[in-house]
């Protein structure tokens, strides 16, 4: 009787261990996902649709795009993101660049250089119009050795868009159309995942890449 009763205490033993370990591996996996359910959230734009959640200041593109349906080309090939796994600021530009223009330009690289140790992870492109001056071009060439110059499509900004939607972002501007020019953010991965107007390069723009380099595992 005595050794039934031994017998059972230990088999309740083993069993409550096992139920503690199975508990404990449980939240080791929850609290291993958590950033990769954070990133989700900040990609396509969970947060938006819960009251006070949203903290970005451009827009998501729900579902992401592609880098490669955007038609961007170099020296008349297709563009790739194929090589180092980096973020890709894509600025989206007219075909008149004026002071303002370049002003703009110059601020997106004192903000590449504001990221630090993180700076490593982004390139900076530019997609330059149709028709765009070859004279500015080559200034933007010497004066900014590091932006991969691109030749893009007319209406950039409505084909990396079309069939998408704008969910959240701080600009009015996304609420009564496009604008003409602005910058288009792309992950590691050639998803084309946020918009920023032009007037969010600076602060807004500096804010959400800190935020997505934080959250991201990848690139």
């Amino acid at each position: 009787m005595t050794e039934n009763s031994d017998n059972a205490s230990s088999a309740a033993i083993d069993t409550k261990r096992r139920n503690r370990n199975r508990v404990f591996l449980v939240a080791l996996v929850v609290l291993g996902m958590m950033p990769l359910f954070a990133a989700i959230v900040m990609y396509y734009g969970a947060g938006d649709r819960i009251s006070g959640a949203q903290t970005n200041s451009g827009a998501l593109l729900s579902p992401p795009g592609d880098f490669s349906e955007l038609s961007l080309t170099d020296g008349g090939a297709p563009a790739s993101v194929e090589g180092p796994r980096l973020w890709r600021l894509v600025l989206v530009m007219d075909s008149d660049c004026d002071d303002a223009c370049l002003e703009q330009v110059t601020l997106l690289r004192q903000l590449h250089l504001l990221l630090g140790r993180d700076s490593d992870r982004i390139a900076r492109l530019a997609a330059l119009p149709p028709g765009f001056n070859r004279a500015t071009r080559a200034a933007l060439s010497e004066a900014f050795p590091r932006m991969e110059l691109l030749d893009a499509p007319a209406e950039l900004l409505s084909l990396a868009v079309t069939g998408r939607r704008l969910a959240g972002g701080n600009d009015p501007s996304f609420e009564t159309g496009l604008p003409e020019h602005g910058l288009l953010v792309i992950d590691p991965l050639g998803n084309v995942v946020m918009l920023h107007s032009w007037d969010q390069i600076g602060p807004p723009l500096l804010g959400d890449l800190r935020r997505l380099l934080r959250l991201s595992n990848i690139g």
